[in-house]
């Protein structure tokens, strides 16, 4: 059940229900994941990408929205999260936008690839930095949207990957499980082994004590960059922090390792600035079953036109967003009649359908929704800046 449709409702509470859009690329060549010299001394590092856009709606307002970029190697599959934001107005007493991520996560980690995935790592990777909107402009002064802080943002994208973890785990065990075995298995013969499991890794350049925010021995204070020469090993994806830093090594001739990288951009003035930045990955080993891409299949040109045109619209009210909402849906729907026909819908449906949500997430508090009202909780505990001399 790796369908996005199908896991939409399985991880959205019964009784809501949100309207989907998913625009997605073709997988095609592109350069600057890595150094220019890893790229001409390794054809493993040879890459395609894939571009997502995810929008989801009630009642006619956009409520989330999610930019995800598949990039597809040799060795490893990257699901990189560019953007996730959201405008503040949805209608539901549950939040959607946990179950959403973790659905869709979960949906591009089994989709077929360019290459057969079965046999190659994929990695779920981000750097989260709370700010006040990302895809729906002016939503941050719109009296509805609450902007996390630094923490809570680790604390929400921790509890996403988690999910997304357990699933994957709890699949594996289940697919063990059902297989047809001559000689009965002892009960322990189904737990999954660390080495084996999918694992998240957390780094924030210039703190420690990351492991409160750990839910198990699942989780490590780390990355997933093999070591060795970093501008060779680390990627470089859109608007990252890191990226500079790289450029800047290459240019240099600088064949600075993986650890001293990372301990040194702590020092760089993308991760000191007084904003908290912080690098996920998931690491998942082995990906068990494969589904067929959904979504609506555009090409570069019209995916970034319908891209740019969302960042055109405001969001600053109700009736501002229910506008620019009916406003883009309008120009996608335009778009596929002259393909599918008039009655083509660009969006679907989704009528979630998971019982348990409803016992273990509490219902949004709407006076906390307005605006950010978390109490500011330093529990990160900054490096001492080197001395130079």
């Amino acid at each position: 059940m790796a369908e996005l449709s199908s896991l939409l409702a399985a991880n959205i509470a019964q009784g809501d229900s949100v309207d989907v859009v998913h625009l997605r690329t073709k997988f095609t060549p592109c350069k600057g994941l890595f150094g220019e010299k890893a790229m001409k001394s390794d054809e493993t590092h040879n890459a395609s990408a894939s571009n997502h856009l995810f929008l989801l709606s009630q009642d006619h307002l956009f409520v989330f929205g999610l930019e995800i970029i598949v990039y597809d190697t040799q060795e490893r599959r990257y699901i990189f999260v560019s953007k996730a934001d959201s405008t503040g107005f949805q209608t539901s007493k549950l939040s959607v936008l946990r179950p959403a991520t973790v659905a869709i996560l979960l949906h591009l980690v089994h989709s077929e690839h360019v290459r057969p995935v079965q046999a190659k790592e994929t990695v779920i990777c981000f750097f989260a930095i709370s700010q006040g909107q990302y895809l729906f402009p002016e939503s941050a002064n719109n009296g509805k949207k609450h902007v996390c802080s630094d923490t809570d943002l680790v604390k929400w994208w921790v509890k996403v990957l988690e999910s997304v973890r357990k699933q994957l785990e709890d699949n594996k065990v289940s697919s063990v499980s059902k297989e047809p075995q001559q000689k009965p298995r002892k009960e322990k013969s189904l737990e999954v082994k660390v080495e084996e499991s999918v694992t998240g890794h957390l780094y924030v350049p210039g703190f420690t004590n990351l492991k409160q925010f750990f839910p198990n021995e699942f989780w490590f204070s780390d990355t997933v960059f093999d070591n060795g020469t970093a501008t060779k090993l680390i990627p470089r994806f859109p608007d990252d922090p890191k990226a500079r830093y790289l450029d800047e090594l290459e240019l240099q001739n600088d064949d600075m390792q993986t650890d001293k990288f990372w301990e040194t951009l702590s020092f760089r003035q993308e991760c000191c600035s007084g904003k908290l930045v912080a690098f996920f990955s998931l690491c998942i080993p082995q990906v068990s079953t494969v589904s067929k891409p959904s979504g609506l299949l555009v090409g570069p040109k019209l995916y970034q036109k319908m891209y740019s045109q969302l960042l055109q619209y405001s969001f600053v009210s109700p009736a501002v967003t229910k506008e620019s909402t009916l406003g883009f849906l309008g120009s996608l729907q335009r778009v596929f009649a002259r393909k599918k026909g008039e009655h083509f819908r660009v969006y679907e449906t989704i009528n979630g359908c998971n019982k348990d949500t409803l016992n273990e997430t509490k219902p949004l508090n709407k006076r906390n929704v307005n605006s950010d009202t978390s109490r500011p909780m330093n529990v990160l505990i900054p490096r001492k800046k080197q001395k130079t001399h």
